[in-house]
């Protein structure tokens, strides 16, 4: 009969040198680095006149799921309306390049907005942010004019020489006539005048300045000028 040795079962103890930690990652991983960029343009140039709008294209230089309108700044007062996604920049899986939103100017006041997308927004499939913020076509600036006013000319004089705003000043009232009216409308804007039912075209300077003399004595009365604006696309 043979006898075997003595086994002794513990437990073995690892040093920290002993033992080492390997992350093992079952996902295929990613070579892409790159961040997404994003330019910004619109349709139109020059001022945008009272009652206008604007269309305004996000371009992304790859398809995102993440880009939304809460990406976008706007200042200087205005309205962008929702993003809307042209359909043959992506699908609904993958994301989409372009985007476009319409911008209102803000009533009553002569600005200048910009509207933009800053770094760190949205990101790639790769998971990459955008940090383009800075780069000039990241935002693009307009102007907008959106006031029109009108009212006796304070400073002309009639044909005898007296004041065409005769009385208490910017009081509407007036023994001429014949009374010059002054304003300002949107620049680029064309304009005509209605008094006592006649219709006459408005002097317009590059400015959105006007001006306007009754050329007919019109009778003692009270008068409420209309006065048409068309502006320019």
């Amino acid at each position: 009969m043979a006898v075997l040795g003595v086994i002794d079962v513990g437990t073995d103890v690892y040093e920290a040198n002993n033992l080492v930690t390997i992350p093992v990652n079952t996902v295929s991983p990613s070579n892409d680095t790159t961040p997404p960029t994003v330019a910004v343009t619109r349709a139109g140039s020059g001022t945008l006149n009272a009652g206008g709008t604007d269309t305004i294209t996000f371009t992304l230089s790859e398809p995102s799921l993440t880009f939304d309108w809460n990406d976008i700044t706007v200042t200087g007062g205005g309205t962008l309306g929702p993003l809307t996604m042209v359909a043959s920049s992506g699908t609904p899986a993958t994301g989409y390049t372009v985007y476009t939103a319409t911008y209102t100017p803000p009533a009553n006041t002569n600005s200048s907005a910009t509207i933009g997308v800053l770094s760190d927004k949205f990101s790639d499939a790769a998971g990459n942010l955008n940090t383009d913020g800075a780069e000039a076509n990241n935002i693009v600036s307009l102007a907008t004019n959106a006031t029109v006013t009108g009212a006796l000319d304070p400073n002309a004089t009639n044909t005898n020489g007296t004041p065409n705003d005769s009385g208490a000043k910017n009081d509407n009232h007036t023994n001429d006539n014949t009374p010059t009216l002054k304003g300002k409308v949107p620049a680029g804007s064309t304009a005509k005048i209605i008094i006592n039912g006649v219709e006459q075209p408005v002097q317009v300077d590059a400015n959105g300045n006007w001006t306007y003399t009754v050329p007919n004595g019109l009778p003692d009365g009270t008068y409420t000028p209309i006065l048409h604006v068309t502006k320019t696309v």
